[in-house]
């Protein structure tokens, strides 16, 4: 494809909403807004009698108008939203799982936030990308389980229901942080589809970029040295440059803290989840199966350092035999879960790209935690503990619904909580918040 051709990638053309067979529907856990035009639209739609009607009008309410210390809203209909029920979710939402509006009004009258969802779409000068949102259980599942997911396809008209642009760059600009974007995000792609390399190696070189181009590419920054970001580009491209970075890599020792962090604060937001009960559900399920750990205090440590020790050890146990197992096909689903963050977030979102890598390197962290602790894998890695007959066919087969569930949760209460940006000062706590706190987590 042409570099000013709109072009999406193949997850999202394979991608249709499957509607009440959804295992996570889109209509709660987060507010919905709703949009001036539709709103309108939405109240004369509603303003004939019956009941169905008086339900519409009933789900629109306004929602808070002018916060504490903001300028006033000009003049005009006050914002709108939907109205949600105890557990979170909208009130036109049908016990089949269907939405109220889209089956009595037409599609046409959802609100755009309702009709955009999953997609984003991101344009770049010109040119137009479509992606979408991995919250989306089906997109999640187009995304982990295909190896061509990120093909680049042209963008059809019938991809995007309405015209729409989520973020718009213009790489003329001045500022390094959008001039340079779009080489950046090519240099990412290519570390990362990098396969005669191992995984962690490539998320190590990513971070070793963030980390050198931290004051170059800051999103403050008016102007900078772009010759220096792009010396780093070839630098960190040559064979034996990664070579030596590799067995660096490999010779770090890591401590077991970061996962009693992540595990910590997994439980608190398990009691915090709120409107994210699938959430909740999946942090509950994976502690249940860390509930008989020993958990004694040896000689000379503290119960914080033997529950670290305690945990670490389960969960790299449990890593260790998953990995055995089914290794490759784990290694493939989570690269295309940090291949699709690299074309689905902008870079140009966090104040520098060692911030935007660390956040990254957390998720990925939560993910890992709640897939190798997952009750599905930890009851069959136990039942053929003693028996050995392993079948590896059906154990991936359960990796791929497994990684599906987790990464489609998690997604959705990431985007929606302050889950990554608590587990960032606990980093900058225990002053990680740079290339040794990146190491730990990649090792996590």
């Amino acid at each position: 494809m042409g570099e000013s051709e709109d072009f999406a990638f193949r997850f999202m053309s394979r991608f249709r909403c499957i509607g009440p067979a959804c295992e996570q529907h889109c209509c709660g856990g987060w507010r919905i807004d709703v949009d001036e035009k539709h709103a309108a639209m939405l109240r004369v739609a509603a303003g004939n009698d019956g009941s169905d009607r008086a339900r519409i009008r009933a789900a629109l309410v306004n929602r808070r108008r002018d916060a504490p210390g903001k300028k006033r809203s000009p003049p005009g209909p006050p914002p709108q939203m939907l109205k949600v029920d105890g557990d979170g979710n909208c009130v036109l939402l049908e016990p089949d799982g269907r939405c109220h509006i889209h089956a009595t009004l037409g599609p046409a009258l959802l609100p755009d936030v309702c009709t955009a969802y999953p997609r984003r779409v991101v344009q770049i000068d010109k040119r137009k990308e479509l992606t979408g949102s991995i919250s989306c259980p089906e997109v999640a599942r187009q995304v982990l389980l295909h190896e061509d997911a990120f093909e680049q396809v042209p963008l059809e008209r019938e991809m995007v229901p309405r015209r729409m642009v989520t973020y718009r760059v213009d790489s003329h600009d001045i500022r390094p942080s959008l001039r340079l974007m779009p080489e950046i995000r090519a240099f990412a792609r290519r570390r990362l589809s990098d396969t005669s390399r191992p995984f962690a190696h490539r998320l190590f070189a990513l971070s070793l970029f963030a980390h050198r181009t931290q004051a170059l590419v800051a999103t403050a920054l008016p102007k900078g040295d772009f010759d220096r970001v792009r010396e780093e580009f070839v630098r960190l491209e040559e064979p034996s440059v990664l070579d030596e970075l590799g067995r660096r890599f490999d010779a770090i020792q890591t401590p077991a803290m970061p996962v009693l962090l992540v595990a910590r604060e997994l439980v608190r937001h398990d009691v915090l989840g709120g409107r994210h009960p699938a959430f909740r559900r999946l942090v509950a399920a994976v502690f249940d199966t860390y509930a008989n750990l020993d958990l004694s205090e040896r000689q000379g440590t503290t119960a914080d350092q033997a529950m670290s020790a305690a945990i670490q050890a389960e969960y790299s146990s449990r890593r260790a035999r998953a990995t055995a197992l089914a290794g490759a096909r784990i290694e493939r689903r989570l690269q295309n879960f940090i291949f699709h963050a690299w074309v689905h977030h902008l870079p140009t979102n966090s104040p520098d790209l060692m911030v935007f890598t660390l956040r990254l390197w957390l998720h990925l962290a939560c993910v890992r935690f709640l897939f190798f602790g997952h009750p599905r894998l930890h009851a069959y890695l136990q039942a053929h503990a003693v028996d050995g007959a392993q079948d590896v066919e059906a154990f991936e087969l359960i990796c791929d619904e497994v990684i599906v569930e987790v990464v489609r949760t998690t997604a959705r209460y990431i985007d929606h909580t302050s889950l990554i940006s608590t587990l960032e000062k606990m980093l900058a706590e225990r002053q990680m918040q740079n290339l040794a706190g990146a190491v730990h987590l990649i090792k996590f």
